[in-house]
């Protein structure tokens, strides 16, 4: 079973997953916590998976090979949006396995300005000095592109209210929540907005839930003083490896194995993320168990007994048996 998260910030995309997988066998469902969840569609855009994990490489296969590798998000959103009801029928016709897949896509289109909630701004920048209480100091850092779109979109309205949005000078990034019922045949396709995530688990599916304030207020608004992209992911990673773990647990999520991935997907690089310790989940808490490294350019795990493995793409879930659940 599975748990996969995308967030949405105003300049970083992450998206994140667990690790398990589960087979049918001889009628019996035996799971591995060795399948990679996302994979890059281009250096532009990436996704993360769950659900019946055949069909969905089926579908990320599609992608791929109709959206170049120059292309947008936007130019993912419109192959699906033309093209979902012939993806089916031909996976139909020739696996007859019908199924659930759900996919969160991050990534980048050709524009600038990115749309952002204006009442989210003053929560995101105040929350982590609500948190610490009256008097405490704040290490946030000032956002003058922010500071900038909210003097111009006051300059436009006079006020600003709650549901009001204005464009900060950005690159324009994005993320879509698609959920794919081939044995229903419905396909809906969902844009998360800045400030916002979707979360998938099998009991539970929220397209468009706020960040909270003060795990926004670090992500996005912390002073950084200078530090390297790779620093920033590994701050945040633990960060996030503790707010999945936390979710796990309020919403007792169970199913969910393996090893945590935190993924960003830069603007034109591909996706980035953290090799180092290794996040697990266990009994919904969250337990350091190992490392993630690359080994001969494949991404692999090492155990603390000493045991190494390659993790499985989802492109490989295509030649396996069809019965399997990401």
């Amino acid at each position: 079973m599975s748990l996969i998260l995308g967030i949405n910030l105003l300049r970083k995309l992450y998206l994140i997953s667990d690790t398990r997988v589960t087979y049918s066998v001889n009628g019996n469902e035996i799971h591995e916590d060795n399948q990679l969840k996302f994979t890059a569609i281009n250096p532009r855009n990436s996704v993360v998976v769950a659900g019946n994990g055949h069909q969905s490489a089926f579908f990320v296969k599609k992608i791929k090979e109709n959206v170049s590798l120059q292309g947008y998000l936007s130019d993912i959103k419109d192959y699906l949006d033309k093209n979902h009801k012939q993806i089916e029928k031909e996976y139909l016709e020739k696996y007859h396995n019908p199924g659930l897949s759900v996919f969160i896509i991050a990534g980048y289109n050709n524009s600038s300005g990115k749309m952002v909630e204006s009442s989210l701004l003053g929560n995101a920048m105040s929350g982590d000095l609500v948190a610490r209480g009256n008097g405490s100091f704040s290490n946030q850092s000032v956002d003058h592109e922010i500071i900038q779109a909210l003097t111009n979109g006051l300059a436009k309205k006079g006020t600003l209210n709650k549901g009001d949005f204005i464009e900060v000078n950005v690159p324009n990034s994005g993320m879509l929540a698609i959920e794919i019922d081939t044995g229903k045949h419905t396909f809906t396709l969902s844009e998360v907005d800045c400030y916002k995530y979707a979360i998938y688990h099998p009991n539970y599916w929220e397209k468009s839930v706020p960040v909270p304030d003060k795990l926004l207020s670090f992500l996005d608004f912390r002073n950084i003083g200078g530090k390297s992209t790779e620093d920033v992911l590994y701050e945040d990673a633990e960060v996030l490896y503790n707010f999945v773990s936390r979710t796990a647990r309020e919403q007792n999520f169970d199913s969910v194995g393996g090893h945590v991935f935190v993924t960003l997907q830069s603007d034109n690089s591909g996706v980035l993320f953290p090799t180092g310790d290794l996040a697990t989940i266990k009994d919904n808490q969250l337990v350091y168990a190992g490392t993630i490294e690359v080994i001969d350019s494949k991404i692999s795990y090492v155990l603390p007994n000493g045991k190494k493995g390659e993790y499985q793409t989802i492109e490989s879930l295509i030649n396996k048996d069809c019965k399997v659940k990401i």
